[in-house]
């Protein structure tokens, strides 16, 4: 998968493409891609596979869990869970593992790896097996860490190639202008 998405650039054709070669691993039962809004108040659901997760959520509402996520990398189900069950956090933190624990079950994920640019979340992968209470092993998901890496990869070269192709389209447009001016600036010289 990692070497077939080095030759896209575009995110329409990579989301389909990651979860299409996920639902063919058969090692996930539910997957989703969220990406962040053009403003950053949020993500929004860019594809999924199995039931439909929750479509957006919020940055300022969930932000303990977006940022742990963009410190850590991964935020898994059972890291919260063992958290919880540990019972040495305040209460502060509790309510903190308990919010993290509703916005999985609200991804219907059970891992979820971020993909992050210059200290900034730009999405997420979204996984979760639920034929297995500890589906994935640390090397799985090291696997998958590197998948989520090549997407945000692939996000920023999107990002790049867009800005490159509104700057020649308006380099074009800027020539075609001047272009423009001259022809009809030369007719009305000979006029005058």
């Amino acid at each position: 998968l990692r070497a077939d998405l080095a030759n896209v650039i575009d995110m329409r054709v990579l989301v389909p493409r990651v979860l299409s070669a996920l639902e063919d691993s058969r090692r996930i039962t539910h997957a989703s891609i969220y990406l962040a809004d053009p403003d950053g108040s949020g993500f929004e659901l860019t594809g999924h596979v199995g039931p439909r997760p929750e479509a957006h959520f919020d940055a300022i509402t969930n932000r303990a869990f977006f940022e742990r996520l963009r410190r850590v990398g991964v935020v898994s189900l059972e890291g919260v869970e063992r958290e919880v069950a540990a019972r040495r956090t305040t209460t502060e933190e509790l309510e903190s593992l308990q919010l993290m624990l509703r916005v999985l079950e609200q991804m219907n994920g059970s891992v979820v790896l971020g993909f992050s640019g210059e200290e900034q979340l730009l999405g997420m992968l979204v996984l979760r097996d639920e034929r297995l209470r500890e589906a994935y092993s640390t090397d799985e998901i090291e696997l998958f860490r590197l998948v989520a890496t090549t997407i945000g990869v692939t996000l920023q070269n999107s990002q790049v190639y867009e800005r490159m192709k509104e700057r020649d389209r308006l380099a074009a447009l800027g020539q075609m202008a001047a272009g423009l001016a001259h022809e009809i600036r030369k007719p009305l010289g000979s006029i005058k």
